[in-house]
């Protein structure tokens, strides 16, 4: 089974079986999970099980499945393996691995006379899924998976995730990507769908059976201010599937984002690309599509890419906001575009609804609409005879209506 695994994973005439992929599911939601020592099942009585024979392709140049340790440091190759030996006093680890620490990392495992030999599973503080395999005395066996901010999964042959055959999962899990990855970095790929799923590693672990990858081809584009995307007229597969864009419900909005279909709450549904600059440092030409990114970033839109006729691929700027909003921003790592900023469901969203979120401006500098939109909210929520009285009670002022944004913005 496992020698055939390329061709089954990219089966051209694979039947579509809602049982099945309800199972591989089950299967990514018991991966994710810290509550159970997962490795510790899946490596009991698999000894008997276990061979040389579910290995393959050990010895394709492309595919790394040979690797020196695994551990919490991470994975390394049998080079790296001989001159940490050389630099390390650390000993031959022997057995099962169990290692829970109190920032909530998990690291799963077992050894046979200090080299991998069984299922390995690695969850980082943030719960991510740093990885997750099976090896036969140091050899992968199978495929290996790793999860990305924002609830991604990238499946491969390859230890290092680097590989010519790679399954890239959107957080629905049923969308994907398959081609050509290296590392996270998205090389070449089409778009496909999860359509069933088939048992690996002695039928000890499900993994996705494809459809067969057409349409465009996908690549890793992040943005710069030199070039803020090759491809602008390419939309994101998965984010087609939830949003698109309309006339916004809100007063002198213009365009806002809507549901397509029906929307669980929990759902990742749009993605806000942008170029990266400093925190607190303008870059050449700020604009009011701003957003901070993480601790050290923020990512923005140049003004000129803000129109659908200039840029489309990815939809997240054209959320509105709402002092009640129905949805939040997180951090995700997209193939294409790297680590950007993504649109979540806080709520049960119904198809036709409005896409909303709170813009959380500084009230400070925050630009005059929104300053009259927050007293607004203020005086419903809080009983004000009027919104200006509840400017005044803060001490807010208001621009001249003749200020753009950016005058706001600087000011």
């Amino acid at each position: 089974m496992d020698s055939s695994m390329q061709s089954r994973v990219r089966a051209e005439e694979v039947r579509h079986d809602e049982g099945k992929i309800k199972v591989l599911h089950a299967w990514i939601e018991r991966l994710c999970d810290p509550q159970e020592n997962l490795c510790a099942v899946l490596n009991k009585n698999l000894a008997q099980r276990l061979d040389g024979s579910l290995v393959g392709d050990c010895n394709d140049p492309e595919i790394h499945r040979r690797v020196g340790s695994v551990s919490l440091k991470g994975i390394t190759s049998l080079d790296e393996l001989e001159i940490l030996e050389e630099e390390s006093d650390d000993q031959e680890v022997d057995g099962p691995v169990n290692i829970r620490k109190l920032d909530d990392t998990i690291f799963e495992g077992n050894y046979d006379n200090g080299v991998p030999h069984g299922y390995f599973r690695h969850l980082n503080d943030f719960g991510d899924l740093e990885f997750f395999g099976c090896f036969f005395r140091g050899t992968l066996v199978g495929l290996c998976w790793k999860s990305l901010p924002g609830g991604g999964f990238l499946i491969s042959r390859s230890w290092d995730f680097s590989d010519s055959n790679m399954i890239y999962l959107y957080p629905d899990c049923r969308t994907g990507l398959v081609g050509s990855f290296q590392g996270c970095e998205l090389k070449a790929a089409q778009p496909c769908e999860v359509m069933s799923c088939a048992r690996t590693v002695a039928d000890s672990v499900p993994v996705p059976l494809m459809s067969r990858p057409s349409g465009d081809i996908y690549s890793f584009d992040p943005a710069s201010p030199a070039v803020f995307c090759r491809a602008p007229s390419l939309p994101d597969p998965y984010e087609s599937l939830f949003v698109e864009v309309k006339p916004s419900q809100i007063k002198d909005a213009g365009e806002g984002l809507f549901a397509k279909i029906n929307i669980d709450v929990g759902t990742v549904i749009s993605f806000y690309n942008g170029v990266r600059v400093r925190s607190g440092h303008d870059w050449e030409k700020p604009t009011p599509y701003k957003m901070v990114l993480d601790e050290t970033s923020d990512i923005d839109l140049p003004e000129n890419m803000t129109s659908l006729e200039n840029y489309r691929a990815t939809l997240g700027h054209k959320v509105c906001h709402c002092f009640e909003p129905n949805c939040e921003t997180d951090v995700f790592f997209h193939p294409r575009f790297g680590l950007i900023r993504c649109i979540a469901t806080i709520d049960n969203i119904k198809a036709g609804e409005e896409i909303l979120i709170n813009y959380g401006y500084n009230l400070s500098y925050a630009p005059t609409w929104y300053k009259v939109a927050w007293a607004k909210h203020q005086k419903v929520v809080r009983g004000l005879p009027d919104w200006k009285t509840a400017l005044f009670m803060n001490n807010i002022q208001l621009g001249s209506r003749r200020e753009s944004w950016l005058s706001d913005y600087n000011a």
